[in-house]
């Protein structure tokens, strides 16, 4: 496993990227078959890539699709991809974050 926080998040904007990363990691152990998981914190997003996916269709990820949601009404974005064996969730709040539209 190899993770890189390259900066400090937005309160609710990190309350909600580690929901996506409890989300992720609970489908990699139960699900996949990884060898090697990367996840990347940035100050806006997460990005997390595992190895252990087979090239068949994603199957129906609910528990992604309520994140996505949750994500979305909070001013971000949720990206789940699947190619090449790798799995990829990523999640993004663009400058100023969900804390800063609060406040307005």
């Amino acid at each position: 496993m190899d993770i890189r926080r390259t900066a400090c998040t937005h309160s609710r904007a990190g309350e909600l990227l580690g929901q996506v990363l409890r989300e992720t990691t609970t489908n990699i152990l139960r699900h996949a078959q990884a060898r090697e998981v990367r996840i990347t914190l940035s100050e806006s997003g997460i990005s997390i890539v595992n190895d252990g996916v087979s090239d068949k269709p994603l199957s129906e990820l609910s528990g992604l699709a309520v994140l996505e949601q949750r994500v979305v009404d909070n001013g971000g974005k949720l990206i789940v991809n699947q190619e090449n064996g790798h799995f990829l969730t990523a999640a993004d709040f663009p400058s100023p974050g969900p804390e800063a539209q609060e406040a307005r």
